[in-house]
């Protein structure tokens, strides 16, 4: 089979590597063309300026990714009608789960074949609007480069130690800022008040984004020498950042990022997150750390202390957590699932 991949205006993926999406499809084993847009391109211009004549008769699905996308206007070019074979749209903005506009969502999937989503609330959603036309696959990640990291954890860990100034004895605490700060401004001020509670036991946290004056007032009340700032480089650095932390700590409250709970886990992070779609459809509660009411900052200082005071606990969930992630969320899961709806779409075609 082969499918044209499509990511509107934008480059592949998260720190310039290709999305999860386009990895699994490579995966599996599918013949892959891609379709990129003229970078001076405009949005508006992005969709009316695609000659599908180039694609008649070469392809047999066209795959358009909106991961990491906020959604507006037209998803996708009029493929079916133009070449005749399935558009599927992947991966759309879960915030329309909550927009009250129905029409106009119905407006945004005309002309596409299949919506495919990793989020719950997306996929509730679209399916209660046109039952049968959405499809959920459980949240993937490429994991080896996370994998990879951690074999060497010891020699990351003591780099990164001298390099920003933590003892290795401590646990680390690793948290995010959006790429728009103010996305995270919430859950960072839910984070130090947790954090306030803990200040005699042993932690650092290690923030990796953003550094900006409303991130820093945002945990202003922790004191500055258990906090140290990362910027957000390569996937091989942030990997090793990864690996070199014990627990993945957000509130997740009143935040429209999705976190980096998949990476934390690959990276064999212990997770403590608040409770929203996001976090229930990657983390498992129990198994992998925590997932707490979204907003109780008192239950999210009580669920870190536990672990700080617990070392075996913790060692179980990051063991739990990485194993999840390589045996149920690597990419061969997400290449299962894509392939399946791919080939019954390109079969219904051809009926």
């Amino acid at each position: 089979m082969k499918a044209v991949y499509y990511r509107p205006g934008r480059g592949p993926g998260r720190f310039g590597v290709r999305s999860a999406l386009r990895a699994a499809l490579e995966h599996s084993g599918l013949q892959i063309a891609d379709h990129t847009d003229d970078p001076d391109a405009t949005c508006s211009t992005l969709v009316s300026d695609i000659d599908l004549s180039t694609y008649r008769g070469a392809a047999d699905v066209w795959i358009t990714d909106l991961s990491g996308m906020r959604m507006s206007g037209e998803v996708g070019p009029p493929v079916s009608d133009e070449l005749g074979i399935p558009h599927v749209i992947a991966e759309p903005d879960r915030q329309l789960a909550v927009s009250e506009d129905e029409a106009g969502i119905r407006k945004l999937f005309d002309g596409a074949s299949h919506v495919v989503t990793t989020s719950s609330l997306t996929c509730r959603y679209i399916d209660r609007l046109s039952p049968g036309f959405v499809t959920q696959l459980p949240a993937f990640l490429d994991v080896d480069p996370f994998l990879a990291a951690h074999k060497v954890r010891d020699n990351h860990r003591s780099g990164l130690a001298r390099s920003l100034g933590i003892r290795p004895e401590s646990t680390w605490l690793l948290a995010h800022v959006s790429a728009d700060p103010a996305d995270s401004v919430d859950s960072l001020q839910l984070l130090a008040k947790a954090l306030s509670r803990l200040v005699m036991m042993d932690w650092h946290l290690v923030v990796i984004g953003d550094d900006s004056h409303a991130t820093r007032m945002s945990l202003v009340t922790l004191p500055r020498e258990r906090i140290r700032y990362c910027e957000r480089n390569s996937l091989p650095s942030f990997a090793a950042l990864c690996a070199s932390c014990d627990i993945y700590v957000w509130p997740a409250f009143d935040d429209a990022s999705d976190g980096f709970v998949l990476e934390a886990q690959a990276s064999g992070l212990a997770v403590i997150a608040g409770r929203n779609d996001v976090t229930e459809d990657q983390a498992i509660d129990g198994k992998t750390g925590r997932l707490l009411p979204a907003g109780n900052s008192e239950s999210f200082a009580n669920a870190i202390s536990f672990l700080l005071r617990h070392p075996d606990m913790l060692r179980t969930f990051r063991e739990n957590s990485r194993e999840f992630m390589r045996l149920e969320r690597g990419l061969a899961a997400g290449a299962a699932g894509i392939r399946d709806i791919l080939e019954q779409l390109s079969s219904d075609t051809d009926a």
